[in-house]
Parts: C-alpha cells; structure tokens; sequence
C-alpha cells in the first residue's frame, strides 16, 4: 500500500515482528528534515534506495526506528552538514553518502553494546568531522581528514591504494561494537604531528569539556597542551563564537594560569573587531575579576 504524507511518499510493510512504514522519497524542500518515528502509529523502520538522492537538505534527523538505510540513500546531497542518527541501523546501503563531502557534524545516540553502524558510517566520511556522541556519558570528538590515492606498482602491474592522513587511524578507535576512547586519547601525539594547530585545540577542548572516560594522564596532556598555546585557544574560541567555552576555559582549565594584562587586552580588541557582544561581556566580566590583581590563594596556587 502506497500513501502520500505532507512531506514524503512512503508504503505501508511487513516483516515477522509486523508492520513498519518505508519511506520512499521526500517532497519537501525544507533544508532540515525531521524524520518521524511513527507514521499512524506505525514504526519507520526502512528509507528506501536514493530516498534523498541529489536533494538540497542542509540537516537531516533520523529517529531510533530506523533499521535500514537503501543504497545511494543519500547520493550527492551536496549540501548536506548535518546528520543525526542512532547507532542500531542494521544496513547502510552501498554509495550511501557519496558526494556528500559538505558534512561536518554527525550525531550518534548508542543504544546497544552489541551492535553499532557508528564505525560504518563514521567510516563513510573522509573529510574532518566533528561528532556530537550521546552513551552512557556525553562525548565530544573530532576526527581528521585522510584520503586515498592509487599507486601503480608498475613492475608488477599492480595498482595499490595508500592511505593518507591520522583520520584513518581515528576511525578504527572501536572494540566491537563499542567506540575504545582510551585508543582514541592514545592518538593525541600523531594529531599534533600530523594535523594543524586549530585541529588540535578542537579536539582537545572537546574531550577536557565532556571528559567521557577519560584517564588523568589523557586530561593532563590535552590541558597542557592547551595551556602552551592559551592565547591561540582564546583566539579560536572567540573566532569560533563560543562564549561559554571560553569562559569555561578561563576558569577552569587556565585557572592556574591566568591571562595577562596585555593577553587579555589583546583578546578583547579581537572580539570587538569581531562584532561579538556576548564574547566581549564575557572578557570584560573576566577582566574585573582577574584582570588588575589575583587573590593570596590564587597566587599560593601558582
């Protein structure tokens, strides 16, 4: 049976736990694309093959029914950045997101330690990607770009795939099912040899601002390397438009190191260059707590 919604075509199923909707292609141009749980009390469980194929969506939500993703599902959706979804999707189809090389965020809820599509499509994506992980604890992670190239063996006649970059040594962070964040903070010192500046703050801010599993030797090396390049975190932060990281970085993970006077000055000027009220109230506040003199404590500290 076939049924047309406001915003999609979809057909009414079967399988041995009973009926499910499939979606079979989606009508709307809306740039975020919300897809339901349930249709008339029925599960969504299918997206049907190049349900969005070369479709102009900016962010698309897939809720926890799904099971199943058709090939080229989301074929050249050359404007896609955003992607949410849960970990139980049983079959990513083949070519499902080629040509999508705009994304740079994903959204992972898990919701099985023994089966997980987190590695499969992490894996889909070779460009840098930032991942919004909800487990047991919240998680924040970065993962580098890598690339492959073909190399001919021409003795042989052979022709051979390399492999560039750290992101392909990140995305093997995994134990089974479940994403090893210890393997994953072992791998700090091949991103500050390998990757940018900018990359590594990122990556390192997000695991010290959501500390799932983190051990204190992984803690105190993001922080330290933080802190040898606290000027530039400050930079990017305000660059980045994100006050309260920033703020929480003043506070907590500088709070033995303060910035100077002139530091401070510096960051300021930016943020009024920037335009950006909120980073500018939050340096300012700073200023009048830290700014002219510390506490005997603080100083003890030091």
């Amino acid at each position: 049976m076939e049924s047309k919604d406001r915003l999609f075509t979809y057909c009414i199923e079967e399988d041995a736990r009973g009926p499910y909707v499939s979606i079979e292609s989606y009508v709307s141009d809306v740039k975020a694309v919300q897809i339901p749980d349930f249709v008339d009390n029925i599960p969504v469980k299918e997206l049907k093959p190049y349900v969005f194929a070369g479709n102009a969506h900016r962010e698309v939500y897939l809720p926890g029914t799904i099971r199943r993703i058709g090939r080229y599902g989301f074929y050249n959706c050359r404007e896609l950045n955003f992607l949410s979804f849960h970990s139980n999707i049983e079959d990513v189809g083949s070519g499902c997101f080629t040509g999508c090389h705009k994304v740079k965020t994903l959204e992972v809820t898990m919701t099985d330690d023994t089966f997980s599509c987190f590695r499969e499509i992490l894996s889909e994506f070779s460009e840098e990607l930032y991942v919004i992980y909800h487990g047991e604890e919240e998680a924040r992670l970065m993962f580098p770009e890598f690339y492959e190239e073909g190399v001919e063996n021409t003795p042989a006649r052979i022709l051979m795939t390399e492999v560039h970059g750290s992101g392909i040594h990140y995305r093997n962070c995994f134990q089974g099912a479940r994403f090893h964040f210890q393997e994953y903070d072992a791998r700090f010192p091949m991103a500050k040899a390998r990757e940018s500046q900018e990359f590594s703050i990122k990556l390192a801010l997000g695991r010290l601002s959501f500390p799932c599993q983190l051990s204190g030797n992984a803690k105190e090396e993001y922080k330290n390397y933080l802190l040898e390049r606290q000027t530039l975190v400050v930079r990017s932060l305000i660059e980045r438009q994100e006050p309260e990281l920033l703020m929480w970085f003043l506070e907590d993970v500088s709070r033995k190191k303060r910035l100077g006077e002139e530091e401070l000055q510096e960051a300021l000027q930016f943020a009024q260059r920037k335009g950006d009220a909120r980073i500018c109230a939050c340096l300012m506040e700073y200023q009048g707590r830290y700014g002219s003199r510390r506490s005997s404590i603080e100083d003890m500290e030091l």
